[in-house]
C-alpha cells in the first residue's frame, strides 16, 4: 500500500508541476536532487515490512515520527542528497565511455557503477550490517 500511494502522490505532483512554469536551473537541479533524495528514503521505508517484523516496524515508524528525530532525518536526507549528487556526476563522467556501446547498454553500466561505489561506501560508514536482513537465514 505505501508503494502505491507514493506512486500515487507521485503522478499526482508531476502532472501539477507540469501546469507550471519550470523554475530557474540550479533551483531545478536543486529540488530534482532532493526529491531523488525523498524518494529513495520514502523507497526504503516502505519495503522495509518485507525484512521487519509487525513490531519491528511500528518501532521504526514510531521513532521516525519522534520529535528529536528531525535532526536525524534531516541529516540522512542530506546524506541522501549528496550521495545522489555524487552519482549522478558519475553517470555523467561516464557517458561519454558508454556512448559508443549505444543507449541500451549505457543503463545497466550505469547501474554497475553505482553499485561499485556504492557498496564499498555503505560497507566502509557502518560498523555491521543490519541483522534484519538476515533474518531469515
Amino acid at each position: 500500500m505505501l508503494l502505491g500511494a507514493g506512486a500515487t502522490v507521485n503522478q499526482v505532483a508531476r502532472e501539477l508541476l507540469r501546469k507550471r512554469r519550470a523554475p530557474p536551473a540550479p533551483i531545478g537541479a536543486v529540488l530534482g536532487v532532493v526529491g531523488s533524495a525523498l524518494t529513495f528514503l520514502y523507497i526504503a521505508v516502505a519495503v522495509s515490512p518485507f525484512w521487519l517484523g509487525q513490531r519491528e516496524y511500528g518501532d521504526l515508524l514510531r521513532a521516525i515520527a519522534r520529535p528529536h528525530s528531525i535532526t536525524a532525518i534531516a541529516f540522512v536526507v542530506v546524506a541522501t542528497t549528496l550521495a545522489v549528487v555524487v552519482l549522478r556526476w558519475l553517470d555523467r563522467a561516464f557517458r561519454p565511455a558508454t556512448s559508443a556501446l549505444g543507449e541500451r547498454s549505457h543503463a545497466p553500466l550505469a547501474i554497475a557503477l553505482r553499485l561499485i561505489v556504492l557498496v564499498p561506501a555503505v560497507l566502509a560508514t557502518s560498523d555491521a550490517l543490519p541483522h534484519f536482513v538476515y533474518q531469515g537465514i
